[in-house]
Parts: C-alpha cells; structure tokens; sequence
C-alpha cells in the first residue's frame, strides 16, 4: 500500500441476497412451544405424565442410609472426608430393640429383641440427587437402604433418638460430622434456645449471681453445652443481669431506709 493511502472499512453489514427476508419473516408458532397449549390430547397427557413424573420427588437434597460395622469399607470415614459433603453419621445403635409396631409390620421382628448395630448416616447435599446417585455413594461405604428425609433437622435428632422416649437415647458428642456441618448447631430448635436461657437466668437467680463475667465463666466450665448459646444471647442475658443488680440495690435501699426509720422511732421512743 502506498504511503497517504487508507483503508476505508464500511460500516454497513454484509447480507446475504435473501438472508435478511429469511430472518425477517414471521415464522409459524411451534406447537406446545412456549405459552402454545398442545391442542393433540394425547400429546398433552403425555407431557402432564412427563411433568408429574418430575415432580413426584425423586430428586432432593436430604437422604439417609444405614451403614452396618460388618459389611462397612475400612476406609467409609476417610471416603466421606474426600467427597466433601455435609453429612452426619449417628453413635453406633448398639442398644435399638424392635418394637410392637415393628413386629406387626414383619413377625420376624420380636419386639423387645435387639437390632443389628448399626450406624445412620444422612446426607445434606448442596443440590438434588437421584436414589441412584446416592446408592452411588452409598454402594462406596457399603452402605445400604437409601431413603429420601422429609424433614432433616427432625431426621437429625433421631440419630440419636432425641424426644423418642421408647427409644435408648445416644449421646450428641457421639455423632460424626462432615463437610463443616456443626451437629449441635443444626439441631438446636429455638424451643431449646429458650429453655436454656430460661435456665441460665434461674441459676443467676438462685446463686445471686449479677454479674455476666461470673456467668460466662460458670457455664464455660460446669455446663460448656450451654456456652454457645450464651455467647449468641449474651445481650439479652446482660440486660436480665442488669435489672437484676438494679432491683438489689433497690431492695438493699428500700432494707435501709425502713432501719434507719426503726432506729429513728426507737431513740424517740426511749426518751
């Protein structure tokens, strides 16, 4: 190119002859496409059965399976360590029993013989999963009976049968967790946070305690189940502990002032 020359590039779109009538014209709505109703009844049935068949749950988040010592992979804790995946794993049920409701279900099952031990294990995935998929997982622990969980805080406290009074009660220090899951965090119900600072309160009360420092250190040590929600409802606490000390130093004034007016009509008695 010689020098002084430019080159000029248009701004005006190359199109095809007969491209531009192809894209412009108005094409023919799709049947079934989007807002089109399927006119063909069969056709419509079909899709309502493919659209039920989605929704009937065969995918969710919370699923559990129970995991026998026996027939258990060596490595079941090291596998769930690698997957990354929120989940818990019950204390060993050595001390379950079949119940009446068990044997009328199947004859084999004598209420009041013991169960195989037995672990739960359930899973808190971050998106829904199929059965098959989690007998994936399941089939790597050697785990077995997968079953979808309804309601996985209340699953959560059955691992170690927390409010089943016909049920052996394990111990929440027991439990397993995985994928940075706190177990205690997740199956505090705002009921327990309740009573716990019900109970807090009523300790102060009875020790005469006013101090949140003396009551920090008390439930940190004797009662460490508690420190959390402690810690979480410190301000609501503090102002307990405030009226507390107000309604001493009220009382301590109210003792003295009704001495000095005891004394005051005892001198004027005695002259």
């Amino acid at each position: 190119m010689s020098r002084g020359c430019r080159l000029v590039i248009s701004a005006t779109p190359f199109i095809l002859p007969g491209l531009w009538q192809r894209c412009t014209k108005k094409q023919p709505p799709v049947p079934g496409g989007f807002f089109m109703p399927i006119k063909d009844p069969d056709k419509r049935k079909a899709a309502q059965r493919k659209a039920d068949a989605k929704r009937k749950g065969k995918r969710t988040r919370n699923w559990a399976c129970l995991l026998y010592p026996e027939s258990a992979n060596e490595r079941w804790q090291a596998i769930l360590s690698e997957m990354s995946v929120k989940c818990f794993v019950s204390p060993l049920h050595d001390k379950d029993v079949w119940s009446d409701y068990d044997e009328a279900d199947n004859p084999e099952h004598k209420a009041g013989s013991p169960k195989k031990a037995h672990y739960h294990v359930q899973f808190l995935f971050s998106s829904v999963k199929t059965k098959e998929q989690v007998e994936e997982i399941a089939e790597k622990l050697g785990a077995t009976n997968c079953i979808q969980i309804e309601d996985a805080q209340a699953y959560a406290r059955y691992l170690c049968h927390l409010g089943c009074k016909d049920k052996h009660e394990y111990s929440t220090d027991d439990v397993l967790q995985f994928g940075g899951i706190n177990y205690q965090e997740f199956i505090q119900s705002t009921m327990d946070v309740v009573k716990a600072i019900a109970e807090m309160e009523v300790w102060c009360e009875e020790q005469g305690v006013t101090s949140y420092a003396r009551l920090s250190a008390y439930v940190r040590s004797e009662r460490p189940d508690l420190y959390r929600i402690l810690v979480f409802n410190g301000r609501h606490l503090k102002d307990v502990l405030k009226a507390m000390e107000w309604e001493a130093k009220k009382e301590a004034e109210e003792d003295r002032s009704s001495l000095m007016e005891a004394l005051t009509l005892g001198r004027e008695a005695t002259r």
